[in-house]
C-alpha cells in the first residue's frame, strides 16, 4: 500500500495531459485505488496483490490513462485501467441529464 500510494500520489496532472489543477488519491474496498481529478474524471487503477496485480504495473496504467485521456477529458468520466497484451483499459463518457434518456431524440415516450 506504501508503494502504491507513493507512486500514484506522485503524478502530477501534466504527467497525464490533463487540464485538472488537482488530482486526489484514495483507496476503497470496492475499487481499490482510485486517482480522481478535479476536473470530473475518475480513474480506477484497482487492488493491487504481491502476486497476480502488483505496483509494477502502475507505470503501464499511467501510460495507458494518459493516452484514454488524449483528446477525449472533457467527456470522460470514469476510467477503468486493465492493463494487458492486447488492452489498456476502458472509460464511460460523462453522465449528461439526458444520457439515462430510454426514447431516442425526437421521440416521446409511450403513455
Amino acid at each position: 500500500d506504501l508503494e502504491t500510494a507513493r507512486l500514484l500520489g506522485a503524478l502530477a496532472p501534466d504527467q497525464l495531459g490533463s487540464s485538472a489543477h488537482a488530482l486526489a488519491v484514495s483507496v476503497d474496498d470496492t475499487d481499490g485505488w482510485v486517482l480522481t481529478a478535479d476536473s470530473g474524471w475518475r480513474a480506477i487503477f484497482g487492488h493491487y496483490t504481491p502476486v497476480l496485480h502488483t505496483t509494477a504495473e502502475i507505470p503501464q496504467q499511467v501510460q495507458c490513462l494518459r493516452s484514454l485521456l488524449l483528446n477525449r477529458e472533457a467527456q470522460t468520466g470514469t476510467i477503468t485501467l486493465a492493463v494487458g497484451p492486447d488492452r489498456c483499459g476502458t472509460y464511460l463518457p460523462v453522465a449528461t441529464p439526458n444520457s439515462g434518456r430510454a426514447t431516442p431524440p425526437g421521440h416521446s415516450p409511450a403513455p
